[in-house]
């Protein structure tokens, strides 16, 4: 009788074990697709300006899911720091428009670059260039959405980041974000004017 009741109990410990880790074992299996289904996208970019060729954003998704419908508007704007106000812009900010990107699924370790205005530098000009980034995670079409921006005071291209300090950071930014566009759908004449009087000839 004590042989039985000692292995029953033994039994029953056993038995309660198992049902624990096969509980565990679930928990942890949803907890891990949980996570998956959380995982952000990770949409790093670049921008770099070679000395003899137009300046070049980069997108890259190096995450580890895809990402799609992504979409990327660009704004250049001049300011001229004797006149400090901006002396000229230029806009792409729809998709197919000349200069913007738009890429219906972008994978891990896939890249898309746009070619953008160079100017030509100059002491008394700031150029700044914003960059309008749209995207989705494929998964549950999250949106996600933001702006970046890249200086080029005379000849030094600058972050956002480092040119909080500028002194002329906060009229820039009011300037940039209250300028109103024409509504015209073809850029004005004193835009290729501006530009052709600014870049070099090759």
């Amino acid at each position: 009788m004590n042989w039985l009741l000692e292995n029953w109990i033994s039994l029953l410990a056993l038995t309660i074990s198992i049902g624990a880790l096969i509980f565990t074992y679930k928990q942890s299996l949803l907890a891990s697709k949980e996570a998956h289904q959380h995982i952000k996208p990770v949409l790093k970019t670049y921008f770099d300006k070679p000395i003899e060729k137009n300046p070049i954003f980069v997108i890259a998704n190096e995450g580890n899911i895809p990402i799609v419908s992504v979409s990327v508007g660009n704004r250049t704007f001049a300011f001229d720091k004797k006149e400090e106000k901006i002396a000229i812009a230029a806009e792409s900010s729809k998709v197919f428009s000349p200069g913007a990107i738009f890429r219906e699924s972008l994978k891990p370790t896939e890249h898309e670059d746009m070619e953008l205005l160079k100017i030509n530098p100059r002491d008394d000009l700031i150029t700044i260039y914003e960059f309008r980034i749209k995207y989705f995670r494929e998964k549950d079409m999250k949106e996600y959405e933001r702006k970046e921006y890249f200086f080029i005071d005379g000849s030094n291209t600058v972050s956002h980041t480092d040119f909080l300090n500028n002194k002329y950071y906060r009229l820039i930014m009011s300037e940039v974000i209250n300028y109103k566009f024409p509504e015209k759908k073809k850029t004005p004449g004193s835009l290729r004017e501006f530009i052709e009087a600014t870049t070099d000839k090759e």
